[in-house]
């Protein structure tokens, strides 16, 4: 009779979180527990494990590219880079600068979602951030090619609405280190525009390197 139970909760254990059932046994009149597996934490940890490799991944390759077509271009020295949002896990705007010199932050955007596009197609510096007299963004890439930003990025420029001008990234920004600390602090601000926001934020840029 019991080892009919056990078989019973064996093959419900999968459908259901770890936990402890107690049984009262009609036979002996004692209370037996029996555990449950916890197949479930383990499938979760392993997606959390797999998600932080595709981050570590994404980050070193493409801002190694990043880097390489900005030397191409001139800009010698140093780079450091940092995911411009990489607190809410979108790995698709971030920002490259001369770590000795911190000038001329360059502005990119992966197309990470783009499944179609070779990595060299997805990766473009952004010159321009513009609202396009409605509340939808414009992207505009170094190329001349222009995107709609998508929605859930648009709202972490909300602030750029009362500039009524363009985001022109290398002019408009600037990097600067904290005094006594190994941080950075991102600065855009428009002193032409009267009353606009500025946006400030705690940076860490680091240098990319190839993990093979």
């Amino acid at each position: 009779m019991i080892s009919l139970v056990k078989r019973t909760l064996q093959i419900f254990a999968g459908l259901s979180v770890g936990s402890t059932i107690p049984f009262m046994s009609s036979i002996s009149g004692r209370t037996e527990e029996i555990k449950l597996p916890r197949g479930d934490d383990r499938t979760v940890s392993n997606d959390k494990q797999e998600e932080t490799q595709e981050v570590k991944e994404v980050t070193e390759n493409v801002m190694l590219s990043a880097t390489k077509r900005m030397e191409e271009s001139g800009k010698t020295g140093e780079k450091g880079c940092f995911w411009l949002f990489e607190e809410r896990r979108w790995l698709e705007l971030f920002i490259c600068v001369d770590m000795k010199t911190l000038g001329s932050p360059t502005l990119f955007h992966y197309a990470r979602r783009e499944r179609n596009l070779s990595q060299k197609e997805k990766l473009n510096e952004v010159s321009e951030i513009t609202y396009n007299g409605t509340s939808t963004l414009k992207m505009t890439f170094s190329n001349n090619r222009t995107i709609e930003m998508p929605r859930y990025l648009s709202l972490s420029f909300a602030w750029l609405r009362q500039w009524g001008t363009g985001l022109f990234f290398q002019n408009h920004c600037n990097i600067s280190k904290d005094r006594d600390t190994k941080t950075h602090t991102l600065t855009c601000d428009n002193l032409k525009k009267s009353g606009g926001r500025e946006f400030t934020k705690k940076v860490n840029p680091e240098l990319p390197h190839n993990s093979n």
